[in-house]
């Protein structure tokens, strides 16, 4: 997967080398638009990322111990069995 800002610095290889950015999107295979976009909330759109990396981190600690719960579950069982 290629990467908006890849295709960006890709269109501006292509607008260098004296096409135009119609032409240049054509042969990069990506839509004008992508030329004018603009990040509207960069603080609140660069945040995001790092929420998500702290929810799954949250998420992935409470598996963790609920893996753990399971596994004593699972030996004081086979203690009492063996008693």
């Amino acid at each position: 997967m290629v990467t908006p800002t890849a295709r960006r610095e890709t269109l501006g290889i292509l607008t260098g080398q004296g096409l135009s950015q119609r032409s240049a999107c054509r042969v990069a295979g990506v839509s004008r638009r992508i030329v004018s976009y603009e990040v509207m909330q960069p603080v609140k759109d660069g945040a995001a990322p790092a929420r998500l990396i702290e929810a799954s981190s949250r998420h992935l600690e409470r598996h963790e111990i609920q893996k753990l719960r399971d596994e004593k579950q699972a030996l004081y069982e086979a203690l009492e069995e063996l008693k």
